[in-house]
């Protein structure tokens, strides 16, 4: 077997823990700490809101380092700063405090350890299955989120949150620091094994067949730098206004934590699903199309939930939302990938950051509004309203160029 599917694995296994421990369970802390420290859901969902914005912020920087340094000395470093980090929040006297370690140790963690790392090893580890490994590798982030939360929910319930906190910390650095050490190499070289075959499409090219040295400038020249930014940012303002809110959202419809916690399981294993339906497709499909379909699926999914929905129409919206959320990372992947190479990768990924970050606003605009009007139903509308630009966007996108024999 390809040593390159054991990095994939170990990505896998990283992501689930990072993300799955950050991302997927933070709505579960809400209501113990709007109460422990008498705060609202603006302030809640604010904290989500810097968190992102401040992973956004890192991405650029950590994907320049990714693409320079030792990965996996760098994916340690992220742990032990989520190790650091659930240490502190479990100290916490004020919610000022749990925003600020969510704006430096744990957002500066999920990047180093989460799906930025993932992907870039998957980008140059593999070309003509280069999709198909980054459509597994991303299931990591979904096992996280389907495994998370109704263990998260045991020791909120058994423990309180403070001490849920501490056992969170210790399994984040027991577990990924000696996997990622033993495992994890930067590249088939780097292992002394050969890399996988060329893919049939290659990166666009200069003329006379010489690919294109991927500047800061010439990145941001390029239409298919843009065009993802238009097209993906509606679809992740959508699924991370539901998942932030998550818990409040079913408050305000009388469904329990812990049905919300069985939900939240059932977005992520659907995420499983898109995410390797989507991301094996992308392999042999026109990644424009795959991308209209699961921009149309979210877009349904949102419809439904302003429909006043019962529980078992919130297992239906959850299937929905968590295929169509589990498209776009792969494809966001394979388009980066296969339009500006393995060597640009973590740098192309990373820039994108800070602007696909401004969906982060809209999880504490929901809730502000939803303290406004008493429903959720406004964020829903501006959504789905952008969701239309934003398919229409990816019409633009150029297909990748076919291979020459320059390129190797």
């Amino acid at each position: 077997m390809y040593y390159g599917w054991n990095i994939v694995g170990v990505g896998m296994v990283f992501q689930a823990i990072s993300f799955g421990f950050t991302i997927y369970i933070f709505t579960f802390w809400a209501e113990a700490w709007m109460t422990e420290f008498n705060v609202g859901r603006t302030q809640i969902t604010a904290t989500f809101m810097i968190f992102n914005v401040a992973m956004g912020l890192v991405s650029p920087i950590a994907g320049r380092i990714l693409d320079a340094f030792s990965i996996r000395v760098l994916i340690i470093s992220g742990a032990t700063c989520l190790t650091v980090g659930f240490l502190l929040i479990s100290f916490a006297n004020a919610m000022w405090q749990i925003i600020t370690v969510y704006a430096t140790l744990i957002s500066v963690g999920s990047v180093l350890a989460g799906p930025l790392a993932a992907q870039t090893l998957a980008a140059k580890w593999f070309s003509a299955r280069r999709g198909l490994a980054i459509g597994w590798g991303s299931t990591g982030t979904s096992i996280g989120g389907l495994l998370m939360p109704p263990f998260a929910i045991y020791l909120l319930l058994n423990l309180g949150w403070r001490q849920a906190h501490q056992v969170i910390a210790f399994l984040i650095v027991l577990i990924i620091v000696p996997l990622v050490w033993k495992i994890i190499r930067n590249t088939p070289q780097e292992k002394g094994v050969e890399p996988e075959a060329p893919a049939r499409f290659e990166p666009t090219q200069e003329s006379g067949g010489q690919a294109i040295q991927w500047t800061t400038i010439k990145v941001l020249r390029s239409r298919n730098f843009w065009i993802p930014i238009i097209a993906f940012l509606p679809a992740l303002a959508a699924f991370s206004t539901v998942q932030a809110n998550l818990s409040l959202i079913t408050a305000d419809i009388g469904i329990s934590q812990q049905k919300t916690a069985l939900l939240m399981s059932i977005i992520a294993g659907s995420m499983i699903v898109g995410k390797l339906f989507f991301g094996g497709m992308a392999d042999r499909w026109d990644q424009r199309l795959l991308y209209w379909i699961a921009a149309s699926i979210m877009g349904f999914g949102i419809l439904l939930l302003m429909s006043q929905p019962n529980y078992t129409l919130m297992v239906f919206i959850s299937v929905l939302l968590g295929l169509a959320a589990g498209g776009f990372l792969p494809l966001l992947g394979a388009i980066v990938g296969g339009r500006f190479g393995p060597e640009a990768f973590g740098q192309v990924f990373g820039l994108l950051g800070p602007f696909l970050t401004l969906s982060a606003f809209a999880p504490m605009l929901g809730g502000w509004l939803r303290d406004t009007t008493g429903s959720y139903d406004s964020i829903f509308q501006i959504i789905l309203v952008a969701l239309i630009p934003a398919m229409v966007s990816m019409a633009f996108m150029k297909r990748q160029a076919p291979a020459t024999q320059a390129s190797g």
